[in-house]
């Protein structure tokens, strides 16, 4: 899946062409999220334990992954980047060709298809998450100097949690065992390619970003969720939301 990724990141633009953006605006912003989705499902069609599942539960795992997935790669891409900027000018390369500064203070434009509300309070609301992906998880990564092998581990487990998900039970032990050899796979790399046998400490920090983002996205989803109870958006700004 390592070369999958690579292949998902063929576009991307080196620092010095990416263009530096102001502000966004929900067509922008929108058209990003689609020209990324088709490319994660080129991603995840590379993985031949996912191809063959039913048309169903491909949908469901797509639709529950998509946006923790492009967030912690989005995250990753910034830090390949810009290393330690990522964090301290909070640089984020949203997308091939565009890159943000500080998201908590970017303006977004042209957002009245989805909300009737200032966009700055919007905004405000979710601001937070934003704060913590950087402290949390970016940080965390850099201190680890995180290796490809380790963001392509830790992308597929994301995808692959799908205990408590509307999927079929044969799917259910699919996904464990795929996680059981991407772990084997994780190990022997630490074994035979970092020849580190006490990788133990680095094995818990890189389980404690996992958590990390899946807990952010929890509690951001829960948010969003709110906000469209209470009509502060126009429409389901979740992830199944934007599918449908």
């Amino acid at each position: 899946m390592h070369h999958a990724l690579l292949r998902y990141r063929r576009h991307q633009l080196s620092e010095s062409d990416l263009n530096l953006a102001q502000s966004l605006s929900f067509p922008q912003m929108l058209s990003i999220w689609e020209q990324q989705v088709y490319a994660m499902g080129e991603w995840l069609m590379h993985c031949k334990e996912f191809a063959a599942l039913p048309l169903h539960d491909k949908m469901a795992i797509f639709k529950i992954s998509c946006a923790i997935w492009r967030q912690f790669e989005r995250t990753t891409m910034s830090i390949d980047l810009f290393g330690w900027r990522a964090v301290t000018k909070k640089l984020l390369a949203v997308s091939s060709k565009i890159v943000i500064v500080n998201d908590e203070t970017m303006r977004y434009d042209d957002m009245s298809r989805v909300t009737g509300c200032d966009p700055s309070y919007v905004k405000s609301l979710f601001d937070p998450f934003a704060g913590r992906i950087i402290e949390e998880v970016a940080k965390t990564c850099l201190e680890l100097a995180i290796s490809p092998t380790e963001v392509t581990y830790i992308l597929c487990t994301l995808v692959w949690h799908v205990e408590g998900k509307s999927v079929n039970p044969a799917t259910l032990l699919i996904a464990e065992s795929y996680r059981e050899m991407i772990s084997d796979d994780l190990h022997n790399y630490y074994m035979r390619t970092l020849k580190t046998p006490n990788y133990a400490a680095r094995l818990i920090r890189i389980m404690s970003i996992v958590h990390c983002i899946e807990n952010i996205y929890y509690e951001k989803s829960k948010v969003a969720e709110f906000a469209r109870i209470f009509d502060v958006v126009n429409i389901d700004v979740s992830e199944r939301g934007l599918f449908n």
